[in-house]
């Protein structure tokens, strides 16, 4: 894959992302409101490292700019992470 092609690939989900933002619900999703409906979502645990927490940037205060930059760089991290593990799988190979 080509480095034109790898970028044409990034540009597009950074505009999926930031589409997707904007409809994206403030509800609880179906997992949380499971929870919350059959009475143990008191037990939920966690690890006490909340970088984006709700998906939004706590200093940025417009709501879909901040989700938008949460998703982007959530998107960027999965993606650096795959290329790092890749890069490690080929080189024990």
């Amino acid at each position: 894959m080509s480095k034109k092609e790898v970028a044409i690939g990034l540009l597009i989900t950074c505009l999926l992302v930031i589409l997707a933002v904007q409809f994206a619900s403030a509800y609880p999703d179906g997992l949380e409101w499971t929870a919350n409906a059959l009475g143990f979502v008191h037990k939920e645990t966690s690890f006490n490292v909340n970088i984006m927490p709700d998906y939004e940037i706590s200093f940025i205060p417009f709501k879909s700019l901040s989700g938008s930059l949460a998703g982007i760089i959530g998107a960027a991290s999965v993606f650096l992470l795959s290329i790092l593990v890749s890069k490690i799988m080929v080189k024990n190979k």
